[in-house]
């Protein structure tokens, strides 16, 4: 469509398509958040309740995903330096296996109860997507590291757990 408005009115748009994103200030809704938040606030309750932490899958597909604040700085450089009807992808370099990222969430919650997957409701093992054309354009740009984010995101979650949206 943004090509489409390019050509027949002149409209200089452009499309971004991120990977999945997660930070402060997301939806932490446990049916219709994404997956980061929802693992955060899963976790949470598994610690208050002294239960087991119950997830979607087996923890075996593997995702990628782009923290806020990177998303944010990258649509604010895309917005000033890209001119181009081709949709550009923002994704980091790496897909993560999600039961890693489990794992490191426990860490930054210090929950140290089981994990089960409810393995009827796996995924496909892994969605990679081809950042090839933004690395061409920024080579040497780096991505916020997941523990980094999550860290951040649980801090963010822990400390305003009363407001945010879940």
């Amino acid at each position: 469509m943004g090509r489409a408005y390019r050509k027949q009115y002149g409209c200089d748009f452009i499309t971004v398509i991120p990977c999945n994103a997660y930070g402060p200030n997301d939806n932490y809704n446990l049916e219709s958040g994404h997956a980061i938040p929802a693992i955060i606030h899963k976790c949470y309750l598994a610690k208050k309740s002294g239960t087991d932490l119950h997830l979607w899958g087996t923890g075996k597909p593997y995702r990628e995903f782009i923290y806020s604040k990177d998303l944010g700085y990258l649509a604010n450089w895309v917005l000033e330096n890209y001119d181009d009807p081709a949709p550009l992808v923002l994704s980091a370099d790496e897909e993560i296996n999600m039961h890693d990222l489990v794992i490191e969430v426990c860490r930054q919650m210090d929950f140290t109860g089981n994990i089960v997957y409810n393995q009827q409701m796996e995924g496909q093992l892994r969605k990679p997507s081809d950042n090839s054309k933004f690395r061409e354009m920024l080579p040497d740009f780096k991505f916020i590291p997941i523990e980094e984010g999550i860290r951040e995101t649980v801090g963010w979650f822990l400390e305003n757990y009363e407001i945010c949206r879940k």
